[in-house]
């Protein structure tokens, strides 16, 4: 049988790469093309003699004729000449997740980590026990996870297991057996216009789970309640209250890694240690737990995945070990920046530590003004960047100085503004000058490209 080729216009992204190695992996013919810049997918698409050209050019199109097309969200007709010429010859052209949806769904035991927050860690964290359980599994994340070197494993058995993103609803393309559903809080306001619409593509998304299969969910939160209330399957709740089928209890944390007990609907008490910080990671590998559970994996080799777990990139990532300790974290939602930097406060109870901060769209920063402002008491020096905006936002009605403003009404920490990353470098730089080094925790917290300020310290 004749392989299938397909080509990818914008292949270093981190979706497409693991895609094309999915792909590639299926028996297809992948070849692709983007920009010269060099990603972390580069190494990746090396590794997998998967062919790339650099910059975009109609003859990469009309020298390898495909059988499929998939385009990358951040391109289109008039910054990528590729897919003007394919929408020039009506040539059908697929989205990420409409490509990812086709090969999920095709007879596979699907299960879809998904939810405002924590997806990424939970779905790795699934991936991790699953490899320990030696149940062979495919595994598509949202970033780089650390122990692989890329963010997506390509397994021979039937469990595929992903991270869903519910903006733009790309989780319409998606017919899974097993649904882990993290949190729901109001997000991504640039496509959903308010809380109840953004609530409904998970409501939609959980109905179509069938009745032979599992939602695992968030029971703390109500709004995650009122939408498994539209699940047909068995459901299992955890999370801290008495409700839960699993509850989790109260954690311990030392400098190496965090150790908390979960009891079990019978009473049965687990002991779990994690190498992740803080409360929200703990949940995380609950629902790691109990999708694993549902798989019928040990115990035994639930806690050894769990514990060989070291993370993903941008997630509570160690940049620096010392003199200063540099954090890097993607947190780009108040409940995210207020968790991570809750984590880092109970894993460095007497440093100093300077957030970074770079907010994401000027819609979100709109949206969410009141709830990022109240979000980092647990910083000792907060800088703040000129809002990142996206393709789709140039501007906005709010920037980081309304942000600014408002924090000072609610919280007496010093707060500094930065125009770009080399002026929020040189604020840190400053504030370094009146600490000892080894007092300091600098954390560059967002979505955006403030990682780069935490990858400065490397040099």
């Amino acid at each position: 049988m004749k392989k299938q080729k397909a080509y990818f216009t914008g292949i270093k992204g981190v979706g497409m790469t693991a895609l094309a190695q999915i792909l590639k992996s299926n028996h297809y013919d992948v070849v692709g093309s983007d920009v010269a810049e060099k990603f972390f997918t580069d190494e990746v698409l090396k590794r997998l003699k998967i062919k790339v050209f650099e910059g975009f050019d109609e003859n990469n199109i009309i020298k390898n004729l495909s059988d499929i097309y998939i385009a990358s969200s951040a391109y289109n007709e008039k910054n990528n000449p590729e897919i003007a010429y394919l929408k020039r010859n009506n040539i059908k052209i697929l989205s990420y997740a409409e490509m990812l949806g086709r090969v999920f769904n095709e007879n596979h035991y699907g299960v879809v980590i998904t939810g405002t927050h924590g997806k990424t860690t939970t779905t790795a964290l699934i991936g991790s026990v699953l490899r320990e359980a030696k149940l062979d599994p495919t595994v598509v994340v949202g970033s780089r996870v650390r122990a692989w070197g890329t963010n997506a494993i390509s397994g021979k058995s039937k469990y595929w297991v992903i991270e869903g993103d519910e903006y733009q609803n790309k989780l319409s393309y998606f017919n899974p057996k097993i649904v882990v559903l993290t949190h729901l809080e109001y997000d991504h306001p640039d496509f959903f216009p308010d809380f109840a619409s953004y609530k409904n593509i998970f409501r939609d998304f959980v109905k179509r789970i069938p009745r032979d299969g599992c939602l695992i969910a968030f029971g703390d939160n109500k709004d995650v309640r009122d939408v498994a209330k539209f699940a047909r399957c068995k459901k299992i709740f955890y999370g801290y209250g008495a409700r839960n089928d699993i509850r989790l209890l109260p954690s311990f944390q030392n400098e190496l890694s965090q150790t908390f007990k979960i009891v079990l609907k019978d009473e049965k008490i687990i002991s779990l240690t994690t190498q992740l910080v803080g409360d929200h990671n703990a949940l995380n590998s609950v629902a790691a737990y109990a999708l694993a559970k549902v798989l019928r994996v040990s115990d035994k080799k639930i806690k050894n995945g769990i514990l060989k777990f070291e993370g993903t990139s941008r997630r509570f990532e160690m940049i620096k070990k010392k003199n200063p300790i540099v954090i890097d974290d993607y947190a780009h939602h108040p409940t995210e920046v207020q968790a991570t930097l809750a984590a880092a406060r109970k894993k460095f109870p007497d440093k100093k530590i300077i957030a970074v901060f770079h907010p994401h769209t000027f819609s979100r920063t709109e949206a969410l003004l009141n709830d990022f402002a109240k979000s980092f008491n647990n910083a000792d020096y907060v800088i703040v960047i000129e809002v990142y905006g996206s393709a789709r936002e140039k501007k906005g009605k709010v920037g980081s100085k309304d942000l600014i403003k408002k924090m000072k009404e609610y919280s007496p920490t010093p707060v500094e503004y930065a125009r770009d990353l080399d002026a929020a470098f040189t604020c840190v730089q400053k504030i370094e000058k009146k600490y000892a080094q080894s007092d300091l925790v600098i954390l560059a917290i967002g979505a955006g490209d403030v990682w780069k300020i935490a990858h400065k310290f490397k040099n």
